[in-house]
């Protein structure tokens, strides 16, 4: 059996990961989108954070097999602020907080995004959320 290789370094593919997710949160309160819609985008932006955490996780555990486990424990640190948000993603898909108290999360993971330096850019898919909603329903439950 082959070997599969990376060609993208996970920095580099967190970084398009948290520029879609930062694009999602600016236009998640827009006056012109819909409640489906905000389910879809809260949705996207929930496997997007799972997506991001999974790529922490695996950058830290390569840290560690070399011995750097002040460098990897620092990354999980930096990064500790993915779970909160997560959850309150999930609860808000599960329908157990309120639109308002997602906005206020909202607000501050674009703060979070920010600080490391992400910027929104323009997409060819003005909608990459699309039906993310659908795709997760049935994970929710569990």
């Amino acid at each position: 059996m082959s070997r599969i290789v990376q060609t993208q370094p996970r920095i580099q593919e967190r970084r398009g990961m948290l520029k879609l997710l930062l694009y999602t949160l600016e236009h998640i309160n827009s006056p012109d989108v819909t409640p489906g819609e905000q389910r879809d985008m809260a949705a996207f932006a929930l496997k997007t954070l799972e997506k991001v955490h999974e790529s922490i996780e695996q950058s830290a555990g390569a840290w560690e097999k070399r011995g750097y486990w002040n460098k990897a424990d620092k990354l999980r640190l930096e990064w500790s602020w993915l779970e909160g948000h997560a959850a309150t993603l999930k609860q808000y898909l599960r329908n157990e907080i309120q639109y308002q108290d997602l906005m206020e999360r909202v607000q501050d993971m674009k703060h979070h995004l920010q600080e490391q330096g992400i910027t929104t850019r323009r997409l060819r898919d003005q909608a990459p959320w699309r039906g993310a909603y659908q795709l997760i329903k049935d994970k929710l439950k569990s």
